[in-house]
């Protein structure tokens, strides 16, 4: 009987005879070495591995069975061998015979595996002893002790300079009152609150100052995203892995392990700095995104790489110290507090003439949080060599443990992981907006990185070959992390690739718990209420319509469009469709690229006229502007209407030379609809969807057009007047000004109310998780009850003008889609 396997590679599937059992092989279609497996593998054991109750293995009285195809064994050659390692019980036995046992016990051991179970007795049997020490020298210790005292130092020098401005204060509040003492003119009227303000101005600002530079002392960090603990008697499995993990790096043991929503790992202390003098509570945070788009070898040296800080007694103590301050520093410095919010508003609520005090102690605080910066780049360019170094250190942990391959296949999977999850934060706001959010990110993620393209890929991974590890750097870049991990050319002790999810016994459970303490800490419990959370393969199948939609705009409309334009899509139903749509295709396809350039075109023409716009709102307040900081000449306000009124008239003639192309457009969707239920009838898959689809754009979308043109004012409008907030200092409006304010900010609430209005009772015409939902909701769910509350109407407006936007594009998308969708199904049916 001959041996049937597949390639573990690329499943291809080969048959031999039982003489070539045990032996290397390549597979002739994708080139990898994999090992035949024996004639011993395809009996049935004698156990069952299912985890079913009940269910036995197959005998040989069952009915006869086809030959088995079975997987072979990938043979890794940066695999260890343990060729050279003498056993008792290899004892008599010649070194040929007990290298032939080993590989076909763990061929056999393999192949048997459980492709979606993994036991603790695999895992910890795939760890091969430990990794060599990575020592470290006593000049280095040296250096890293002086770092660490400069590093200490510099937050006393930040206190002594706090002492030393406090004094000054104090100081000044003793001595200053000298001037009331001397003759200096009238102590009443005018000339007494002078007196006053210059004797309490200056205390008011050091007294300010100086509490601004205790406060980062006791600065709490941000919140952090929430951390969902793991106990050890509900993942024994885990534990006992990451504890061999920790036996084989020669790390301490982490005291609990816990898990969030972040595609990163860690392990630190749980009581901060404190515990550097009681360093028994080490804890492994460990990021269910990881998880999800790692394997067991990829994952076990991430956690390799984290604890290898913590390796050497000395060592940890001195880097997490090191790494606490400088944390420390760049937080407390770029970090905003409501202390500075409230510092701002009382400083421009304030009249004048007490408010330019507080604007001095503002001054005085930016000059105290540049004494902070100055302090943390000291820190820096003493401390970021050392610590590229203990990074090198942790990352031969990793390497060792690992793997040198490992590494750099971890460091490209973590790039694309990071974009993957950059797309599912996208997605699941996308979701939101339609009242639905996918139940389980960590999976978004994967599903995320496993849909990239090979463009897309070459995109992410592009920017390795050029970064450069700069000076003040706290990690190397991964060009130079990846190099060093080659040159070390180290095999790994542990090469068990299997799924990472396979270590936690209720990995589903907790990526739903994980993204659940996400949703509850970016968006809130109150708005989750009217969330409707589901599964994500439900959003999944709707996101792929999405950008087949978008990718069917691109392939009708061109990639350059992104314009509002009023295309007029009513439908008309067409006695001859499949002539029509033929015609129709063979009209547009040369003038694509065409309408697509005229698409460009406008939509610089509408930036300019937009920007012009904004110019003409301020001249005509009277507002003083310079020309640099604009990238559009500054005239007067009469000039600048008339470059308006050139691009307008360009406008108007660039939309005169689009209409053709666009009234084709209309004939084609009327040929695709007029077909679709005839594919439906004919039971072609999803044509009835695709109908139902567009019977309710062909009903919504004309709604959308009719307010087409309040939509483009609206969104003009409320670009003049966040132009205004972002470059005019609002503190010293004159009455022209804040009238003119007042006159725009109830233009832009009357067109938002009359778009609302028009849009109360016309249902939402795409997918949402609320089948009833109108437009006006989708929109806004109310408008500000104050007409005059500018911030109110201006997000009110945002809200607006972003979702007409929206969904504008995406009813053009779906059009676009179902369009294809009608010409490719009526082509496969004939």
């Amino acid at each position: 009987m001959k041996i049937h396997f597949q390639c573990p590679s690329c499943t291809k599937t080969y048959s031999v005879d039982p003489k070539y059992a045990g032996k290397n092989a390549k597979c002739k279609q994708c080139g990898a070495t994999m090992l035949i497996p024996t004639e011993s593998t395809l009996k049935p054991s004698r156990t069952s591995q299912s985890d079913s109750a009940g269910e036995s293995a197959p005998t040989s009285s069952d009915k006869e069975t086809k030959p088995a195809v079975i997987q072979a064994v990938a043979v890794n050659k940066s695999q260890p061998r343990e060729d050279n390692v003498v056993r008792a019980k290899d004892v008599g036995k010649s070194p040929a015979h007990s290298q032939s046992e080993e590989v076909h016990r763990d061929a056999s051991k393999r192949l048997n595996q459980d492709p979606e179970h993994i036991t603790t007795e695999e895992l910890l049997s795939e760890i091969k002893g430990q990794i060599s020490p990575v020592p470290t020298s006593l000049s280095y210790r040296l250096v890293a002790s002086l770092v660490a005292l400069v590093m200490v130092l510099l937050p006393l020098i930040y206190i002594g300079i706090i002492v030393l401005v406090a004094y000054g204060v104090y100081s000044y509040a003793i001595h200053g009152v000298g001037i009331f003492q001397a003759d200096t003119g009238p102590r009443s009227g005018r000339g007494g609150f002078a007196l006053i303000l210059m004797y309490v101005g200056p205390l008011v600002i050091g007294c300010v100052t100086v509490l601004f530079m205790i406060k980062p002392l006791f600065a709490k960090p941000a919140k952090r995203q929430a951390m969902r603990r793991i106990p050890r008697e509900t993942d024994p499995k885990l534990f006992e892995f990451v504890d061999a993990l920790c036996e084989a790096v020669h790390a301490p043991k982490p005291k609990r392990i816990q898990i969030d929503c972040d595609v990163n790992a860690s392990a630190s202390y749980g009581r901060g700095l404190m515990s550097i003098f009681l360093p028994s509570d080490l804890v492994l945070t460990i990021g269910l995104p990881l998880v999800a788009g790692l394997n067991t070898r990829q994952l076990a040296g991430v956690l390799a790489h984290e604890f290898g800080h913590f390796s050497q007694g000395f060592g940890m103590r001195i880097s997490y110290l090191i790494r606490s301050i400088s944390l420390w520093f760049a937080r407390v410095v770029y970090e905003r507090d409501r202390w500075d919010e409230w510092l701002e508003n009382l400083s421009q609520s304030l009249d004048i003439r007490l408010g330019v005090v507080l604007y001095l102690a503002r001054i005085a605080v930016w000059f105290s949080r540049r004494i902070l910066w100055v302090l943390m780049m000291v820190g820096n360019g003493v401390s970021c060599a050392l610590m590229r170094q203990m990074e090198y250190d942790a990352d031969l942990h990793e390497i060792r443990f690992s793997g040198s391959k490992t590494f750099e296949s971890t460091a490209i999977q973590l790039r694309r992981l990071g974009y993957a999850m950059q797309e599912a934060f996208s997605d699941q706001q996308e979701f939101f907006v339609k009242g639905q959010l996918a139940a389980d990110m960590p999976e978004l993620v994967r599903t995320n990185r496993d849909h990239q393209t090979n463009s897309a890929v070459k995109e992410i991974l592009a920017p390795i070959e050029t970064e450069r590890t700069s000076w003040f750097a706290t990690h190397p870049s991964d060009k130079d992390r990846i190099a060093h991990a080659q040159r070390a050319s180290a095999p790994g002790i542990f090469s068990l690739e299997r799924p990472a999810r396979l270590l936690f016994s209720h990995y589903e459970k907790y990526c739903v718990a994980t993204t659940q303490d996400l949703f509850d800490q970016v968006i809130g419990k109150r708005e989750l209420k009217s969330t409707k959370i589901v599964p994500n393969d439900q959003l999944i199948v709707h996101k792929e319509n999405a950008q087949a939609g978008r990718d069917a705009l691109g392939l009708i409309l061109g990639n350059s469009f992104q314009v509002l334009r009023p295309i007029d899509l009513t439908f008309s139903a067409i006695e001859n469709a499949e002539e029509v749509g033929k015609n129709t295709i063979n009209a547009m396809t040369p003038a694509r690229d065409e309408y697509a350039a005229h698409c460009k075109q406008l939509d610089e023409l509408e930036t300019e006229w937009i920007k012009c716009g904004n110019l003409s709102f301020l001249l005509d307040l009277d507002i003083k502007l310079k020309q640099k900081d604009f990238d559009v000449p500054v005239g007067s306000a009469a000039q600048t209407r008339n470059k308006q009124e050139e691009i307008r008239q360009e406008l108007q003639t660039k939309s005169s030379q689009m209409q053709p192309y666009e009234a084709l457009l209309a004939q084609r969707f009327s040929a695709a609809l007029t077909r679709l239920p005839k594919l439906a009838n004919a039971g072609v898959p999803e044509a009835r969807a695709a109908y139902l689809s567009a019977k309710r754009l062909s009903a919504g979308y004309p709604e959308i057009l009719k307010v087409l043109a309040d939509a483009t004012r609206l969104r003009n409008d409320f670009a003049q007047l966040a132009f205004f907030f972002a470059a005019v200092d609002t503190s010293s409006l004159n009455d022209k000004q804040i009238t003119g304010i007042r006159e725009k900010g109830a233009s832009v609430y009357n067109a938002a109310k009359k778009i609302r209005n028009h849009f109360l009772s016309t249902p939402y015409p795409l997918e949402h998780a609320e089948a009833d939902i109108t437009i006006a909701r989708y929109l806004i769910e109310v408008l500000p009850e104050d007409e005059d509350d500018l911030a109110e109407i201006c997000q009110a407006a945002n809200a607006i003008t972003e979702g007409y936007m929206r969904l504008y594009f995406s009813a053009l998308a779906e059009t676009c889609r179902i369009i294809q969708y009608s010409e490719s199904a009526q082509q496969s049916s004939t």
